[in-house]
């Protein structure tokens, strides 16, 4: 309940505009309150009042709901795909392409804001919910792995676990899921660490081989002499040509 007056005082009114900025405390924080039992979603909508942010906040709150009716309708969606036939997508094999897994669980893909989040959720076992998608549509869409390689990680390192919220979360991104996330679009990592991190100060919090680069520049060390002075690994892809290449696996299941 401290959390949630917090919550109401230092956030809610600004919900609708920061809850995507990683380098903010724009969150509500209740994740995990809400995935143990400590506080029923009731209890927060009774007082939630009004306003841009609450209307927000409200929506979040039935996104949480309906997933875990859909799980509960549909409880072979937990590890396999609501939407079947993106099963039958190429996908990477994850012993043959084992060292690209690793990277991208490591936060070692050399795109600052994927190897950030990953970071913050191998020392914290929270990342934030921007981060998840991010993660999310590097790992299924630029490394070509399924989605539940993803879902499974995330199971063993997320403190505020929960089984629908994490494998629809997860099928919304890959594109398999209830009014998914379209599977043609891709996130750019660059794109989305400037616009979600335009500072930069979420990278360098948890990438510290490039806090010695200063703004939003450290989205792209690559583009800079000393970019990689500290040891931070080179790309492990290329963004644009995986775009590619994903959308043409995509093409291969529609026909």
């Amino acid at each position: 309940l401290r959390t949630f007056r917090r919550f109401q005082e230092r956030a809610l009114s600004d919900y609708s505009e920061n809850r995507n900025r990683t380098d903010l405390p724009g969150t509500s924080h209740l994740s995990h309150a809400l995935a143990h039992g400590e506080i029923h979603p009731r209890t927060l909508l009774a007082e939630l009042g009004t306003g841009e942010g609450a209307e927000v906040f409200r929506k979040e709150i039935a996104w949480r709901e309906f997933y875990a009716d859909v799980l509960y309708r549909n409880p072979h969606t937990l590890d396999d795909y609501y939407e079947p036939r993106y099963a039958g997508m190429r996908y990477a094999d994850p012993v043959t392409d084992a060292d690209k897994l690793a990277a991208w669980q490591q936060g070692k893909t050399g795109y600052p804001i994927v190897d950030a989040a990953m970071r913050q959720l191998n020392q914290t076992g929270w990342m934030h919910n921007r981060s998840r998608m991010i993660v999310a549509s590097f790992l299924v869409k630029d490394l070509h792995f399924e989605w539940q390689l993803g879902a499974r990680y995330f199971e063993q390192k997320l403190t505020d676990f929960d089984p629908a919220s994490n494998s629809h979360g997860w099928q919304w991104t890959a594109g398999c899921g209830t009014d998914a996330s379209p599977y043609y679009r891709v996130f750019n990592p660059v794109l989305q660490g400037v616009k979600f991190d335009p500072s930069g100060e979420y990278v360098r919090k948890f990438v510290p081989e490039l806090s010695h680069i200063d703004g939003a520049k450290v989205h792209e060390p690559w583009e800079l002499i000393d970019g990689y002075a500290h040891g931070y690994p080179e790309r492990i892809v290329d963004h644009s040509q995986e775009r590619d290449e994903a959308l043409r696996r995509l093409e291969e299941i529609k026909k």
